[in-house]
């Protein structure tokens, strides 16, 4: 199995997931379908494009840990390990990376601002935690995983993180939102 490691220039929300993620099929055009896929998504919005129903997801069982549930809970964690145990899983994981942005180089220069960026990365590692426990299980159960941050996020290069890409064989991808058609809903333009 190949296991990805993809990240853009976009931002993604945060933790929790659908209504009812038991659900075994899902209802098109008056037609049952069975999944033959599952996608869980860490760290998003509760409507995150990813995850969004299209023709092209026909079948795919979409899970969101978004901020109403939280993934520094070890209950949610091991919820999200029985998910992505299903066949054919996807995790995409997009942990906030507010701790690691360029900004925060500036923010960094006041005491306010040091304290703030010591409970981001409080949060990064919490989430970190998580993040490796349910990609191992992913793994494990032949699934795909990918973890999403900015080009410029610093957290791609602690060794923590380097590490356990390195140790699991993931692959660096850049995407650029506006290569796959990625559109501001605000006004229209192409997002990097």
């Amino acid at each position: 199995n190949t296991h990805h490691h993809k990240h853009t220039n976009h931002k993604r929300s945060w933790f929790r997931h659908d209504k009812n993620p038991l659900q075994e099929h899902k209802r098109t055009n008056g037609f049952i379908h069975p999944y033959n896929r599952t996608m869980v998504e860490g760290c998003c919005g509760p409507f995150s494009l990813l995850g969004r129903v299209t023709t092209h997801s026909l079948g795919c069982k979409v899970i969101r840990y978004t901020i109403d549930e939280d993934l520094t809970n070890l209950g949610n964690v091991l919820k999200a390990c029985e998910h992505v145990k299903e066949r054919n899983s996807t995790l995409w994981m997009a942990i906030p990376c507010v701790g690691g942005s360029p900004w925060q180089r500036l923010n960094g220069r006041t005491p306010a601002g040091k304290y703030r960026i010591r409970a981001h990365i409080r949060l990064f590692k919490q989430l970190w935690k998580a993040f490796t426990r349910i990609a191992d299980v992913c793994i494990k159960h032949g699934g795909t995983v990918n973890l999403e941050w900015p080009t410029g996020c610093s957290y791609w290069k602690l060794p923590m993180v380097q590490s356990f890409l390195a140790k699991r064989g993931f692959q660096s991808v850049q995407i650029h939102g506006c290569a796959v058609g990625l559109i501001s809903v605000i006004d229209g333009r192409p997002i990097k």
